[in-house]
Order: C-alpha cells, then sequence, then structure tokens
C-alpha cells in the first residue's frame, strides 16, 4: 500500500466497468489505465459507482480472477476503495444483502475496500457523503435524501446508482439501412423521479446508465454554482455493445472534495463499437487499423449475398465481430410491465432475472407444468418435408440481386442464363467422370453440350435433394451380440426429446447404434469388423436388420441370409425399388447413397457420432465443418461449377494472352513507325530549311545574271556605235570605276568578244 504522496481531498468516480466473458481483454485494458491514472493523480480514494460485474447469478472463473486482480491492483495505489452496488452487482432482484461480489472474498482487502449494500451516512476527509445503493423502488432513496436537513443536505455529496427521469440513455440511434447514417435523437429514460429530488444536495454521482452526462437544477442554473444540486452520470469507461455506439466521450471522474469540481478523464481504449459502409468494404476503401479488433457494423442497402461478401471481407480485416444482418421488421411486444413500468428502475436486460422469492415458486411450477406434459402415445410426428435446393431459382435469384453496371443492366437475363448453363454443365460433367473440355465460345452456344472422355452408363446425377425423414421403427434379427429378434418402435419405445440409453458394459447399447449405421450403409462405426463379423457367432446365420423412415421409405440389409443372402432391399410404402439394387454391391450402395443424401464418413460425422468422431467433429476447424455441411446437403455440385468456371477462364486467358501477343506486337510495330515518322518529319523539316535557303540565293543568282546580262547588253550596244576609247569611257563611267587596269581588262574582255562577232582579231588600245 504506497499513501506517502496522496492527497486524500482527491477522488476517482467510475462506474459500470461491467466484467464479463465477452471483450474480456479490453476490460482489463481499460482497468489497467485505471489503475495507472489513479496512481498519476495520487487521488486518495476511489469510488465505483456500481455494476462491477455483469451476470447476477454464475461468472466465469476467469471473469471473477480478472475483476479481484483489478480490485487487489486498485488498492494497492489508493488507500480507500467504495464499491456502491449496482444492480448487476445483486444475485438475484430485491435482495440486497446477497451479492455477486461476495464470490471474490472482498472482506480480505478490509479495510482498504468496502462494499456498501445498504443506506448510510458517513464522512470522508472532511466532506459529509450519503451512499444510496441500488434499489429497484427508489421510494426508500428518496426518503434518506429526505431527510437531511438543509444545512447538511448543502454540505453532502452523494454516490448512487440511480435511474432518473429524462436522463440519456442511449445517445445516439443510427439507422443501419442508409449510406450515410444521420445519428437521431437520443433516447431518454422514463421515470417518476426527477432531478429536482436532489436539489438539496451538493452534488450528485451516479452509476447505472453508460452515457456520461450532468443534468443541472433549473434553478441554479444562473447561478455562479452552476453545478450545485446536479447530478452526474459517470457512465461506462469504454464502450459495451451497439447501444453505445459514436458515443466516445467516456472515461472516469478527477473529483476535488474541497471545491467539488470534477474533470473527465478520457479512456483512450474506448473505441470497441464502429461502423462502415457496404461500398467501402465492396470498393476495398476499408483501412486495417480502423476495424481490427473491433466490433462492426455494416451500413447501406443489404441483402443476403452482400452482407456474406462484406462480412468475410471484414473477418479477413481481422474485426472481433459483425453485427447480424436480419431482414425483418421489427415487432411490439406486451406482456408484465411491473418490473419494467413507468418509475421502476429496473432495466430492460434484468426483466429475465427472477426475484428471490420467485426462484421458489419457478421450481414448483415446472414441476406442475412436466406433471400436465402429454403422454408419448398422443405425441405427433412434426411435419417433415423434404426440402429441394433449387440451384437455377438461386442463380436467378443473385443475378436480381447484384447491383449491375449500365453495361450490363439490361443484360441481366442473359447473365441468369449463363449462370443456369453453367450448373447445367456441371450437372452434365459430374455425371461423364472423365476430363472435359471446355470452350468458352462454345458454351455460351444455344447448341452447346459438355463432351468427355468417357460416356456415362450407370452413373447418376448428383442431386441436391435431403433426405428428410424421422425414424420410425428398427428391427435387429441375429446382429452382432443379439440373438434372435429385438423391436424397437421410435413412437412407443422412446419419448420425445434426448433420450439416454443405460445398462452394463456388454449390454448392447453400441449395438443399436451399429445396427442403425450398418444397416444404412454396410459398415460398423467400430473399426476392425468384417464383413461376416456382424452375424450373431451363436446362430451364424440369418442376420437381418430393417430400418423403417417416416416418409415410408425402407432399408433392410441381410447377411448370410438362408432366402436372402447378402442383399440390401429398398421400399417405398412394401414395394420394392428394384432400380437401386445392381449387380455389383458397390454400385447398389452408391444408389442408396443417393437417395439417403449423405454417405457413410459424413453420417457418422454428423448424425451419428462414435467416442473417435465425436472429438473429431468438436475439434474440426470452420473449413472442416463447412465441408460436412455441405456433404450432407449435396453441395458437391457446387465445387463442379467452380471448376467449370476455371475452365471457363483458364479458356478466356489463353485468347486474353493471344490477343496480348498481337496487340504487343502491333504496339511495337507502331513505336517504330512513330520514331521512322519523327525521322522523316525532322529531314523533311531540314530539306524544307535548305530549300529555302537554295530558293533565296537561285533568286539571288538570277537577279545578278539578270543585273550582268543588262550590263552585256549595254556595252554590246555602246561597243557597236562608239569607238574603243568611249567604250572603256562609258564603261568606267557606268561602273564607277576609278582604277585604268580594271577598266581596261573590262574593255579587253568586251573587246574580244565583240571581235568574235564582228571579226576583228586584234583589240584597239
Amino acid at each position: 500500500m504506497r499513501t506517502s504522496s496522496v492527497r486524500m481531498g482527491r477522488w476517482l468516480l467510475l462506474s459500470d466497468l461491467h466484467f464479463k466473458h465477452q471483450d474480456l481483454d479490453r476490460i482489463r485494458q481499460t482497468g489497467r489505465w485505471i489503475v495507472a491514472e489513479a496512481e498519476r493523480n495520487q487521488v486518495g480514494r476511489v469510488v465505483i459507482c456500481g455494476d462491477l460485474l455483469t451476470s447476477r447469478t454464475m461468472q466465469p472463473t476467469h471473469v471473477l480472477s480478472a475483476c479481484y486482480r483489478f480490485i487487489s491492483n486498485l488498492s494497492d495505489v489508493v488507500p480507500h476503495l467504495h464499491i456502491v452496488l449496482g444492480n448487476h452487482d445483486l444475485a438475484y432482484r430485491r435482495d440486497y444483502q446477497t451479492t455477486a461480489l461476495d464470490a471474490l472474498n472482498i472482506q480480505r482487502l478490509a479495510p482498504y475496500v468496502s462494499v456498501h449494500n445498504t443506506i448510510t451516512r458517513q464522512e470522508w476527509d472532511g466532506r459529509r457523503v450519503l451512499l444510496l445503493p441500488f434499489r429497484e423502488e427508489q421510494s426508500e432513496l428518496m426518503k434518506a435524501v429526505a431527510a437531511l436537513c438543509p444545512n447538511e443536505a448543502r454540505e453532502t455529496v452523494c454516490f448512487a446508482h440511480l435511474a432518473i427521469n429524462k436522463a440519456i440513455t442511449q445517445r445516439y440511434v443510427v439507422n443501419a439501412d442508409e449510406e450515410e447514417p444521420r445519428p437521431t435523437n437520443a433516447i431518454t429514460y422514463r421515470g417518476l423521479i426527477g432531478p429536482d429530488r436532489f436539489a438539496a444536495l451538493a452534488r450528485t454521482f451516479t452509476g447505472h446508465f453508460h452515457s456520461h452526462q450532468t443534468i443541472t437544477q433549473a434553478k441554479f442554473c444562473n447561478d455562479k454554482d452552476s453545478l450545485r444540486g446536479s447530478i452526474t452520470y459517470l457512465g461506462s469507461p469504454l464502450q459495451l455493445n451497439w447501444a453505445d455506439l459514436y458515443d466516445e466521450r467516456r472515461g472516469v471522474i478527477l473529483f476535488d472534495s474541497e471545491t467539488l469540481e470534477h474533470k473527465l478523464l478520457i479512456n483512450p481504449h474506448v473505441v470497441g463499437y464502429t461502423t462502415v459502409t457496404l461500398q467501402e468494404l465492396l470498393s476495398d476503401e476499408v483501412d486495417e487499423g480502423r476495424v481490427k479488433d473491433k466490433h462492426v457494423m455494416i451500413l447501406g442497402k443489404l441483402n443476403p449475398f452482400k452482407y456474406a461478401t462484406a462480412r468475410d471481407r471484414l473477418l479477413s480485416l481481422g474485426v472481433r465481430g459483425v453485427r447480424n444482418w436480419m431482414p425483418t421488421n421489427f415487432t411490439l411486444r406486451t406482456g408484465d410491465l411491473t418490473s419494467g413500468g413507468l418509475g421502476s428502475s429496473v432495466p430492460a436486460s434484468d426483466t429475465e432475472v427472477p426475484s428471490l422469492e420467485q426462484s421458489t415458486q419457478d421450481k414448483t411450477r415446472a414441476v406442475a407444468i412436466n406433471d400436465r406434459m402429454p403422454d408419448s402415445t398422443f405425441y405427433t410426428e412434426p411435419d417433415f418435408k423434404t426440402c429441394a435446393l433449387d440451384l437455377m431459382a438461386e442463380a436467378r435469384e443473385y443475378v436480381k440481386s447484384v447491383d449491375l453496371g449500365e453495361s450490363l443492366v439490361l443484360r441481366r437475363d442473359d447473365l441468369v442464363q449463363v449462370g443456369q448453363r453453367m450448373i447445367q454443365t456441371s450437372y452434365d460433367i459430374a455425371d461423364q467422370y472423365g476430363e472435359v473440355s471446355l470452350g468458352y465460345e462454345q458454351f455460351l452456344e444455344d447448341s452447346f453440350q459438355a463432351t468427355s472422355s468417357k460416356t456415362a452408363t450407370d452413373s447418376t446425377r448428383s442431386s441436391t435433394n435431403v433426405f428428410v425423414a424421422e425414424p420410425r421403427s428398427l428391427t435387429i434379427t441375429n446382429f452382432l451380440g443379439v440373438k434372435n429378434i429385438i423391436n424397437i418402435n421410435f413412437r412407443q419405445d422412446l419419448t420425445p426429446g434426448l433420450t439416454f440409453l443405460v445398462g452394463d458394459n456388454g449390454s448392447g447399447k453400441s449395438t443399436v447404434m451399429e445396427a442403425i449405421v450398418w444397416c444404412q450403409f454396410g459398415r460398423c462405426i467400430r473399426a476392425g469388423l468384417g464383413v461376416n463379423d456382424v452375424v450373431n457367432d451363436s446362430t451364424g446365420k440369418d442376420c437381418c436388420v430393417r430400418l423403417e423412415f417416416s416418409n415410408g421409405y425402407s432399408i433392410t440389409r441381410y447377411r448370410k441370409h438362408k432366402i436372402h443372402g447378402n442383399r440390401v432391399v429398398v421400399s417405398l410404402h412394401g414395394n420394392e425399388q428394384t432400380q437401386l439394387e445392381h449387380a455389383e454391391m458397390r454400385t447398389t450402395q452408391a444408389a442408396i447413397n443417393e437417395l439417403l443424401g449423405t454417405d457413410y464418413e459424413t453420417y457418422v460425422r454428423t448424425v451419428v457420432l462414435s467416442d473417435e468422431s465425436a472429438a473429431s467433429f468438436l475439434s474440426s476447424t470452420p473449413t472442416q465443418r463447412r465441408n460436412v455441411i455441405e456433404t450432407s446437403l449435396g453441395l458437391s455440385i457446387l465445387d463442379q461449377c467452380e471448376e467449370v468456371m476455371r475452365q471457363l477462364l483458364r479458356d478466356i486467358g489463353t485468347d486474353i494472352d493471344e490477343v496480348e501477343k498481337g496487340l504487343e506486337g502491333a504496339v511495337r510495330t507502331m513505336e517504330y513507325t512513330k520514331r521512322r515518322l519523327e525521322d522523316l518529319t525532322h529531314t523533311h523539316a531540314h530539306l524544307e530549311a535548305e530549300a529555302n535557303k537554295t530558293s533565296l540565293a537561285l533568286e539571288a543568282a538570277i537577279q545578278h545574271h539578270a543585273a550582268k546580262k543588262r550590263l552585256y547588253q549595254e556595252h554590246q550596244t555602246h561597243f557597236r556605235y562608239k569607238s574603243p576609247q568611249n567604250v572603256v569611257d562609258s564603261s568606267r563611267q557606268f561602273l564607277g570605276l576609278q582604277e585604268e587596269n580594271l577598266a581596261l581588262e573590262l574593255n579587253m574582255a568586251l573587246y574580244v568578244h565583240m571581235s568574235e562577232l564582228c571579226g576583228k582579231t586584234e583589240p584597239q588600245k
């Protein structure tokens, strides 16, 4: 016990922790947080205002151990721990002396831990305290409050477990059928005890309702001390059920007994229930951290197929559980209102719990009811009907329930036809027992038929019909330890319900079960028996077991019989069904298995459980149990449907691969052509620039040539009509040349040219 650094005027208040088997690890986690907060804040007292436990009567040992460890750890860091009893801490209704906490033997922790089951006044750390444990009729509690004088009441803090009128019992109400639900108005309690009955007290802190809230007094709202006479529901420190959804402002109260101020410490582990929308799940937009280790509600328009798909997705993300979805309407129930009527503080969860004085009456009433039970001869057989699973109809219903895109919504009937054709093809393949080649193009044709490497001869189609019939009578003759004949009439010899076969070892208890199994399947449950070992050793012959069912069928199996030999005869209303009897016993048994809708392995794992099969069934995994159920119901055809789908997908995948290869070649060709086009475009641009440049040069050359041509013509004219000196002068004048040599060279060139034209050989200098 560490008390050196605590503050005696600082108290920690909490309620409704509800130790229970469900989510016990979350409750333990919250308990460790509470202990840490009590130590960190150096509180001098902890007050628990009821409902430390959940169940009233029987508690699992590990739950009691966890609750005791929490109290023990809390008492190690706090000098004083007070537990005010709540309704869930009591063993019986209206018995306020017997508490489920007695199983914890809390007296061993006294005086550090005290349990308060009576109305008492005390003084803690200089503050007057009134303790009001749970009472189903709260008039006794009101008398205790009214008995306080005004001055005493003004200084008194009350700790209780109350049901106050208009207190919030559920803060948020959610409509799960909406994609984005808006929480509607809160649900409030309707009772006769109002908050004004506690207005004379300084403060009141109570448990019972799980939502944290403070109800103030209307007449003190304008005062400086607005919390005077207020009632504060501590609330549960964590979410405990779906009624707590979205209500995340939860924790414990840190209370100063001197100033009467309080502060809510928020629990970091409060959230245990959350929601996701169907669209988020189907679009794979739900983060694992958001839902892992939590209870999840699926929001949106659901149907059985969508719910199953969304639930499996959530389970793969590691959720604790998914809220059940049932497509049913709400119904109102009327009945005895004495336990939950107006003004009664007993919650709906306690209405089924008997009071102490009712327990003896209930036992007497149970005996009277048993005495009035009808005799077994008046037993009416239940109206069992054979249920055929119509997969064709199920395929249509499934397609109707799926939200299709715009491109497929107009082809819904085509999709139904494809699904039904897939089921029919699965039946055909199951009949042929061979490797079947499937092509999706041929599959979609109206004239398609599955082809196999083997032809079907004696095989029959797997049926989805379930053989539903109650055994009516069993006749055992010379079977195992039974000599002569034993008749058992299940209607007259056995009463409805659970029946025990009691007897000494070797008296034949197991023989009855062995006879039922052997009659139907030709095999015994116990291992090591040969085919002739079922014949009674004393007689050595004429072994026969006959099992009759209420639907008119009967199966009679013989072994070493002087008339029937080793036959198996199936009859319907006394007429032998010879079509089920074949030359080979194995083929006959296969026909009987088809009639029964099960085989030996499935039967001994689901209907008749031996020592080995019972242990195997109870310890089987969910997948194994699912396989057993599917086999029992004749749903193995669904595996064949899956194989057909896989073959069609493989065929489609092969074509897709070929198309993708061709597409890759086309893409490569397109990329090469694109690069070649880019090169040609670049070359074209370069040539175009060169052409423009050449065009400009050519235009300049043409202009230059034209100028020379004009010059030549002018000189030619001057040369013909003027002397050479005049030609030179004209050339010098025309060209603006100053040097005489240049003019002379030009003159010589012109002279030579003109001489060639005129026949002259020598120029004139």
